[in-house]
């Protein structure tokens, strides 16, 4: 990995729901260091795999897709926006998955990572809000992305979308997590392709569920 990949990136896109054109963090751009502090990098032994949002004290949001068997899910880093230095560390003691999530198709592509211990929020942490159950965004709405992902092609890697790191981070329009990366053409080659993303709002009572009980 390139040292530019570690920085956390974003890039704004037009929302068009599942028609939307937007890209992973391809030709994106290094995020303000005061911006977007709800990012969570959630991670393997040894790096890096997908990306996470902190919705509550002690959860974060992303892709039911994240959790392979091959690449057990241990950590949630927060609070730092370059992953080579040290930030908020957080075991996971709970994978939430959406009972219903279909590897195949990926629907309901959503979980919820339960973490060891609560984490303070502050200069360099924030929560993101939840959008209001079935919030509808109507076209050409702006909506931003962001993650530790891949900044540019590599056709020498062919792997699927859960390899480039920025599946599971969240799609913010209007300051509220509305979406989840789930998927896409992963290098940005065809634009006919849309990115899809999971919609949150429409799994609120699952998530308040979760949160309330503290735990699954």
């Amino acid at each position: 990995m390139r040292a530019l990949q570690k920085f956390l990136l974003f890039h704004a896109l037009t929302c068009l729901g599942r028609n939307a054109l937007g890209s992973e963090i391809i030709h994106g751009k290094i995020a303000p260091q005061n911006q977007m502090l709800y990012m969570a990098s959630v991670q393997t032994r040894d790096r890096h795999l997908c990306g996470g949002s902190l919705i509550s004290d002690n959860f974060v949001l992303t892709a039911a897709h994240c959790d392979v068997d091959d690449y057990p899910l241990v950590r949630v880093v927060l609070g730092t926006h370059d992953l080579r230095q040290t930030g908020t560390v957080r075991n996971i003691v709970q994978r939430c998955k959406h009972p219903d999530y279909r590897q195949d198709t990926k629907e309901n592509d959503i979980m919820l990572l339960k973490l060891s211990q609560s984490v303070p929020v502050g200069r360099t942490i924030r929560r993101i809000p939840l959008p209001p159950p079935n919030m509808n965004l109507r076209t050409n709405q702006m909506c931003h992305v962001a993650g530790w992902g891949w900044t540019e092609y590599s056709y020498k890697h062919s792997v699927p979308d859960l390899r480039v790191g920025d599946s599971g981070g969240p799609l913010v329009y209007n300051g509220v997590a509305a979406g989840v990366v789930s998927f896409g053409d992963p290098f940005c080659r065809d634009p006919d392709l849309p990115n899809v993303y999971t919609d949150v709002s429409k799994f609120r009572p699952w998530i308040n569920k979760i949160l309330s009980q503290d735990g699954c």
